[in-house]
């Protein structure tokens, strides 16, 4: 997969997790709509399932972008099981993902 820019005054959160023996660690990239590095984050979390710390990404990427105010965001990741959450009926995703889905979704809206 080729990454693109996102479009016309809108800003691309790229988010990722690595995981290790007993811990996550979490990454989020934010570019511009003409690819522009803004700026990046990273953060090891306590957690080693892999659907936890993906969804932590996401949400934390979102925690992100409301603290820097920006408008309009879409993010990006590898995770389906967790963006397929972020627009789909909330019954359809797991369990354990569940609280950072509702909190995530919750965010969603302030863009």
């Amino acid at each position: 997969m080729v990454w693109s820019p996102p479009p016309t005054n809108v800003i691309k959160l790229n988010v990722d997790v690595a995981l290790s023996t007993n811990s996550a660690s979490l990454a989020v990239v934010v570019r511009d709509d003409c690819g522009i590095f803004l700026s990046g984050w990273t953060k090891r979390i306590l957690v080693t399932d892999p659907t936890i710390a993906e969804a932590s990404a996401i949400a934390w990427g979102l925690e992100i972008a409301k603290e820097a105010n920006y408008q309009k965001v879409i993010i990006e990741g590898d995770a389906k099981v967790c963006l397929d959450a972020l627009s789909d009926d909330t019954s359809s995703y797991p369990w354990k993902i569940r609280t950072l889905c509702l909190n995530a979704l919750d965010l969603t809206s302030l863009f």
